[in-house]
């Protein structure tokens, strides 16, 4: 995790032995034939009021913050604060910001339940899809790994909200007992608020609306920095993808290069995640849902050509139907 997240946010959530990927029928074979999953750009996410949500909170909690020095500091630096923070969360959300044009995040999402009736219908094709459940250890191993998260998506804990809170009022202090009169102006202003600003907006993907709290959502994230300067040539890295399948450093899985694909009459910029070589480990569990149409039989041949068991008479990998009456 993060480490603003975890030494600032004080939040570690413990790992569940299992997390559920909904899907299509369709999209599970692109998963099980090419043993990957796909980590899609952030930003075109299903969701957009996600984008504008924690913007808006953090937002809400620095001027807050500001304002609670009323009193102690010049008005004249409380109001060139609180006009630079709003410009700043506003380039951030408007993706006019250099933090935000230098960097994308993507991710691939997973639920703790097994069988839920808003993620059948928003990820399952309606309840004809598949839950694929994966091996939670085993992601959470490329937490470890250069640019990549596993996080637990945070919806209303007001205790790592209170923490993250503390820690700004923190460097907050140290800004206005510092700063002098010579540097009253928004680039001065702008230069010692980004520290503070920027880990916590760059994990802004974190954070999404207490309606969807029922999801029990966890995330695994890359975050990819490139180099956008045209007479450098470095985009490299952006496009290449961080570490491969004969990097012994990150073990079990590789990454392949950027990919696209159409989305909407949209593109839609992503990764291959391959987990060939942790291929009987993975999956530990896959749940039909209520409308899905796959037998039992089939599902399992399908297991053992591909090799995620060794026969068909294996029970490594649970199969379970939906039990919510959705016809």
């Amino acid at each position: 995790m993060h480490t603003f997240l975890k030494e600032c946010g004080k939040y570690d959530p413990e790992t569940p032995d299992i997390l559920y990927h909904y899907c299509s029928v369709d999209t599970m074979l692109k998963i099980l034939q090419n043993y990957c999953i796909w980590l899609s750009d952030a930003e075109k996410t299903n969701d957009k009021s996600e984008l504008k949500y924690f913007p808006e909170q953090m937002e809400k909690m620095l001027l807050n913050i500001v304002e609670s020095y009323q009193g102690e500091v010049n008005n004249n630096l409380l109001a060139l604060v609180k006009n630079v923070l709003k410009k700043s969360i506003e380039s951030v959300y408007l993706g006019s910001a250099y933090v935000v044009q230098n960097t994308k995040n993507y991710f691939c999402c997973f639920s703790e339940n097994s069988d839920l009736l808003s993620q059948w219908r928003a990820y399952g094709n309606d309840g004809q899809g598949v839950a694929i459940g994966f091996n939670a250890e085993l992601l959470s191993r490329i937490n470890d790994m250069y640019n990549y998260d596993f996080v637990k998506v945070i919806y209303n804990q007001k205790s790592v909200l209170k923490n993250i809170q503390e820690y700004m009022k923190g460097n907050f202090k140290y800004i206005f007992e510092n700063i002098t009169e010579k540097e009253l102006n928004p680039v001065d202003i702008t230069f010692n608020l980004a520290p503070i600003l920027t880990p916590i907006l760059q994990d802004r993907f974190a954070f999404k609306h207490p309606s969807f709290i029922e999801e029990k959502e966890w995330r695994l994230f890359r975050k990819q920095v490139g180099n956008f300067d045209e007479d450098a040539w470095e985009n490299e890295p952006f496009f290449k993808g961080a570490f491969h399948v004969d990097d012994e450093i990150f073990g079990l899985f590789s990454c392949s290069d950027l990919k696209f694909r159409s989305l909407h009459n949209d593109i839609c910029s992503y990764f291959e995640l391959g987990f060939e070589k942790c291929k009987e480990d993975i999956i530990k569990r896959m749940v039909l849902g209520p409308k899905c149409q796959i037998e039992e039989k089939d599902l399992k041949i399908l297991l053992t050509k591909y090799m995620y068991i060794r026969d068909v008479e294996s029970n490594n990998i649970e199969i379970q139907r939906s039990e919510i009456p959705y016809v």
